[in-house]
């Protein structure tokens, strides 16, 4: 197994390459219940480029690959937004401790339901863990030291229609609803597609 301290260093150059032109900042939140399983958790947020503003911001765990149970597969989460907003940071770290929690842990295909609106006045208040389409295999394959095996994941806000949806047809099925219509995934108050 390879040292922690070398993972994390890996993680962190994986994000720098990804954003290589993006100002970045680390955030460890008050009360965050993660960081009762892992002192060491942050999230990163990635600022948009200063040369293209409408650039989504990012927000992605660092550490959640700590928390992941014995044989399973490691994972890191991201969720992204058009605007600044720690809340965002809040949610990251809200679905890294449940997938310490959870029997299996997070993984590809679920629904997860946050039990509030994400923002207020947002219609979505679920989550659906799914493969980064945003930026595709070059994020979601962590460069790591042998031994360890981490993918990022993205945390795509759905409405509680769009997770009933994904609940009684599989979450196949709700991303090719998405696929699809136009829509802006990083705007929180968006119109159902179910």
């Amino acid at each position: 197994m390879a040292d922690s301290t070398e993972v994390r260093t890996a993680l962190i150059a994986h994000v720098d390459r990804i954003w290589s032109r993006h100002d970045k900042e680390l955030l460890e939140g008050d009360g965050w219940k993660v960081q009762r399983e892992n002192e060491r958790f942050r999230v990163c947020r990635i600022h948009p480029a200063k040369e293209n503003p409408v650039d989504p911001w990012v927000y992605i765990s660092l550490g959640s690959w700590e928390l992941t149970p014995p044989g399973k597969e490691s994972f890191e989460f991201f969720l992204i937004s058009t605007i600044q907003e720690d809340r965002h940071a809040d949610t990251v770290a809200e679905v890294c401790a449940r997938h310490a929690n959870l029997p299996g842990g997070v993984q590809p295909g679920m629904v997860i339901s946050m039990g509030k609106p994400l923002l207020p006045g947002a219609s979505v208040d679920h989550i659906l863990v799914t493969l980064p389409y945003p930026y595709g295999p070059a994020l979601e394959d962590v460069e790591s030291p042998v031994g360890t095996n981490i993918r990022v994941l993205w945390l795509l806000p759905i409405t509680s229609a769009e997770a009933a949806f994904a609940q009684q047809h599989g979450c196949e099925a709700l991303e090719q609803k998405f696929e699809t219509v136009y829509m802006d995934f990083t705007v929180f108050n968006r119109a159902s597609v179910v």
